[in-house]
């Protein structure tokens, strides 16, 4: 008996102009992810299992889908389409004994980012759009409750421009933020947190103020191991 394989390939979406992206003329996909893959005799770089999935995802009434395609390429990346443009996320700064420097180091950090993805093939690009800064004595709401929180906001409008994005997004975390039962020393929302990120950009633009930075968070680091972690004897 010979049995002979074939090769199984998931059908492209021939349908630009129905992607539930709302992609009009221009590919969405290609612009966050151009290295994402494309076939140039077809103007979509969705397969037509990816587009139903996320047209259920984004405007079904199911709460559960189950994406029964026979080829196993990309169906997770089609029910998080939506959050490949746009991704809330709660990052949490946890230290017994902070300072100013640190802070620094942390918020540069995030304002510097550029590249996403696994550590040899960091090819995605992205930015990073800060919210808020909550200095409080507990954690707050998981990304998942914050993303709901604005997706519920957004959903008749999920392409809105960033700008819109981020004042919705200032609104549902000072609403969430209300009812955390945290104590929250200071809350830094928008206008007051683009002050104190342009504070921050100015630092990281001065090489001289810079250095003085690091240097002394490379001083308090070090003290800290040498009392408290790995370098204690």
């Amino acid at each position: 008996m010979k049995i002979t394989l074939l090769p199984l390939y998931s059908q492209q979406n021939t349908d630009a102009q129905g992607c539930p992206l709302g992609c009009r003329g221009e590919c969405k996909v290609e612009q966050q992810a151009p290295n994402f893959g494309k076939n140039p005799e077809v103007p979509c770089l969705l397969s037509v299992h990816q587009v139903e999935t996320c047209a259920q995802v984004l405007d079904g009434p199911a709460e559960i889908i189950f994406n029964t395609s026979a080829t196993g390429d990309g169906k997770s990346l089609a029910a998080y389409l939506a959050g490949r443009f746009h991704f809330p996320k709660c990052d949490r700064y946890l230290q017994k004994k902070s300072s100013s420097e640190g802070f620094i180091y942390v918020l540069g950090n995030l304002l510097r980012t550029r590249r996403y993805g696994a550590q040899e093939s960091r090819t995605g690009t992205m930015t990073n759009h800060l919210v808020g800064l909550v200095f409080c004595d507990g954690e707050i709401f998981s990304n998942l409750h914050f993303t709901q929180a604005i997706y519920d906001q957004l959903k008749p409008d999920i392409n809105a421009p960033i700008s819109d994005i981020l004042t919705k997004a200032t609104q549902v975390a000072d609403t969430l933020l209300q009812g955390e039962p945290v104590r929250k020393s200071q809350v830094i929302l928008r206008p007051q947190l683009d002050e104190l990120l342009t504070e921050v950009s100015a630092i990281y633009q001065d090489e001289t103020r810079l250095r003085e930075t690091l240097t002394t968070l490379y001083q308090q680091t070090k003290s800290y191991a040498e009392t408290y972690g790995a370098f204690r004897l």
